[in-house]
């Protein structure tokens, strides 16, 4: 048996970004749960990630995604779990996806994390 291609993280994220803009506009209820989200992310940036950054919340229909910048891989590897367990997080009512680590020129970390609308996550 022939193992699996993996996807790098750079083409992992294009397919799971293009099927959440296909699916259309999100309901501002979903925007504004998202971007409280976001909100409790950048709190806790402030006391674990030095100058780190969250970007803007881009929603859609079938979720939302928000582009974490991470200022070293040793910033990601303590930060990226305290997003993930986060309260906002923890009680998110759909399936959760983070991309995989994408590691700049200047040893910045670029993750994307996208919450779902739905308990499915990613391209069907």
């Amino acid at each position: 048996m022939i193992p699996a291609k993996r996807l790098t993280p750079e083409v992992e994220l294009s397919v799971f970004m293009s099927a959440l803009q296909s699916s259309g506009p999100a309901p501002r209820t979903l925007s504004d749960k998202a971007i409280a989200v976001a909100d409790e992310w950048k709190s806790l940036m402030l006391r674990f990630g030095g100058d780190s950054t969250i970007g803007a919340t881009e929603c859609y229909a079938a979720g939302c995604a928000t582009v974490v910048e991470y200022r070293s891989r040793a910033i990601f590897d303590v930060v990226n779990e305290k997003l993930g367990s986060s309260s906002l997080v923890s009680t998110w009512p759909g399936a959760r996806f983070r991309s995989g680590p994408i590691v700049a020129a200047t040893g910045a970390v670029v993750a994307t994390w996208i919450l779902y609308s739905g308990p499915v996550a990613g391209p069907g």
